[in-house]
């Protein structure tokens, strides 16, 4: 009887703690996967990301879960529309993006960020990292309060940036803001990218391609 009771307390507490915290975040590389439409996340087999959610939970992943996803791949396997939400920069938060992602020439359009966080783009920050072939178009970025600010990151370090382009847009922020990228740190490149989009800022560190 004492047995049995124990056992439906402890799981009576059980209960009460993922009522509370929710079911335990995704760790393990390979529920990551489960994240995306296909792939491993190594170079030859990279995670696939196919719809605006898919992109939006890689930020989940970074942001919230604290998972940097140093070394691991991803691809983009088509063009993206992000009209119906307001993005939030992947590698935003303490945890920057270490991964490799490879957008493929395909193009992420109407990107609107208004989120007055430092940090700013479509990715916030990229340590140890590369990006790559991305088209970015018609984005939105008005936060004039923040600095590190770029349409494709707002800060890299230690990373290279390559091959992008911005087509359109508006990218506004206090300092430090740049078309492509918000600041570079040592050991960075960017190489090959375009930047068509207006840049404004009302402090110092304001770019073209790159704000600093």
């Amino acid at each position: 009887m004492r047995k049995r009771w124990r056992h439906r307390y402890f799981a009576f507490l059980a209960a009460v703690f993922l009522l509370m915290f929710g079911w335990p975040a995704v760790t393990m590389a390979n529920d990551v996967g489960e994240v995306f439409a296909g792939g491993t996340g190594s170079e030859s087999d990279p995670y696939r990301i196919e719809q605006a959610d898919q992109l939006a939970a890689l930020a989940e992943l970074v942001n919230q879960q604290s998972l940097s996803l140093e070394n691991q791949y991803f691809q983009l396997e088509q063009d993206l529309d992000l009209s119906d939400r307001q993005w939030v920069s992947i590698g935003q938060g303490k945890t920057a993006f270490a991964g490799h992602f490879d957008g493929q020439g395909h193009t992420v359009e109407k990107m609107q960020i208004i989120s007055p966080d430092n940090y700013s783009g479509l990715f916030g920050q990229v340590t140890n990292g590369s990006i790559c072939n991305i088209v970015i178009r018609d984005c939105d970025i008005d936060i004039r309060g923040s600095q590190n600010v770029g349409a494709v990151v707002g800060r890299i370090n230690n990373s290279t940036v390559k091959n992008c382009t911005v087509l359109s847009g508006s990218i506004m922020g206090k300092s430090v803001v740049g078309g492509i990228v918000g600041y570079a740190s040592e050991n960075c490149a960017v190489v090959d990218c375009e930047n068509h989009a207006q840049v404004t800022g009302a402090d110092t560190g304001i770019g073209g391609l790159i704000g600093q």
